[in-house]
């Protein structure tokens, strides 16, 4: 095995050798942002300079838990696999969606209950 000699990678003249650059040699540098003094109430604070003030903290601090005042609350039960089959049939039959055809029956179902009192 031959050994390498260094002479051969070595540069003979300093002048030729290139330096390298990059695209982003022109580009500005990235430094921390200006702070400066806020005076409020007699008080001097340190802020950076594009914070914002008077927001509140949660976008969502003035709004009610549950906004969903008119949508009627979901229920879940279990139903066989025949009434379950049956629903769907019901359903594609008539061109409406399943939970649609279960309301309805429900309703009829309590209606019928109710009378019978």
């Amino acid at each position: 095995m031959k050994t390498p000699r260094l002479d051969d990678f070595a540069p003979t003249n300093t002048r030729s050798v290139k330096e390298l650059h990059s695209p982003l040699d022109d580009m500005p540098r990235i430094e921390k942002p200006a702070k400066t003094r806020i005076q409020r109430n007699g008080a001097s604070t340190r802020l950076h300079a594009n914070l914002q003030t008077g927001k509140p903290a949660s976008m969502q601090a003035g709004l009610h838990a549950n906004l969903q005042t008119g949508k009627p609350a979901k229920f879940s039960s279990y139903l066989g696999e025949e009434s379950v089959r049956s629903l769907k049939r019901v359903a594609f039959e008539t061109n409406r969606k399943d939970y649609e055809v279960l309301q309805e029956a429900v309703d009829r179902y309590l209606e019928q209950v109710e009378k019978s009192k």
